[in-house]
C-alpha cells in the first residue's frame, strides 16, 4: 500500500518514496530498466497515468482528454492558464487544483473531472467543488456556479509558487480565487 510520511513530506508506495511536490520517486524503481530508461520515473506524468503500487505503465488518458478538454474551453472562454496541479490550502484541506487561469485580472481555480471522474475527500472538505454542479455547460463557463473563496500556497515548488501573477508568490501566500469544478465526457486514445 502508500502511506504519508509527515516527517518527511513524502508518499511511501511499498518499496520508494515518492515526492508529490516535484511529481516524481526519490527512490530507484525495484524492477530496474523494465520500467524505462529513468528508474525515478512516476510512469509518463503522475497527472495523465495511474500507477498506485509504482509497477505499472497504464495509461490513465481519461483524465489527460479532461485536462485537453478544459484547457480548450478555458481558452476559448478568455482565459489565460498560469499554473496546473498547484499545491494549496483551502478551508483546512491540502488540495491540488488541476489547472490555475487568469482572466480580467481574477484568478480562477478548476477542478477538472473526466467520465464520471470524483472528488478526492480533501476536495470535498475544502468546500469549494460540487460535483454536481459543475460550471461548463456546453461551450461557456457560468461564473454563477463559481464559489468565491481564499486560498493558501502550499507547495515549496519555486516555479509553481511564482506561477501567481504577484511578484515573489511564495509558499504560506494566501490569494481570493473563484473555484470551479468542470466536468466532461470525452474520450481519450487509450
Amino acid at each position: 500500500g502508500q502511506y504519508f510520511d509527515a516527517e518527511s513530506e513524502l508518499h511511501y508506495n511499498t518499496f520508494r518514496y515518492y515526492d508529490p511536490e516535484i511529481g516524481r520517486f526519490i527512490s530507484l524503481d525495484p524492477i530496474g530498466l523494465l520500467g524505462g530508461l529513468n528508474n525515478y520515473l512516476y510512469v509518463h506524468s503522475p497527472v495523465e497515468w495511474v500507477d498506485p503500487l509504482g509497477w505499472s505503465r497504464k495509461s490513465n488518458c481519461l483524465g489527460a482528454a479532461g485536462i485537453t478538454a478544459a484547457r480548450a474551453l478555458l481558452k476559448n472562454n478568455g482565459f489565460s492558464i498560469l499554473s496546473e496541479e498547484l499545491t494549496m490550502m483551502v478551508n483546512k484541506s491540502r488540495i491540488r487544483a488541476d489547472l490555475v487561469a487568469k482572466k480580467n485580472n481574477k484568478l480562477y481555480l478548476f477542478e477538472v473531472k473526466n467520465k464520471g471522474g470524483r472528488l478526492t475527500k480533501n476536495q470535498t472538505n475544502a468546500e469549494v467543488f460540487k460535483i454536481e454542479n459543475p460550471s461548463n455547460s456546453g461551450n461557456i463557463i457560468d461564473h454563477s456556479k463559481g464559489k468565491q473563496d481564499n486560498f493558501e500556497i502550499a507547495t515549496k515548488n519555486k516555479t509553481k509558487q511564482q506561477s501567481i501573477p504577484i511578484k515573489y508568490s511564495k509558499c504560506g501566500d494566501k490569494y481570493e480565487a473563484e473555484f470551479h469544478l468542470l466536468k466532461f465526457n470525452v474520450d481519450g486514445n487509450c
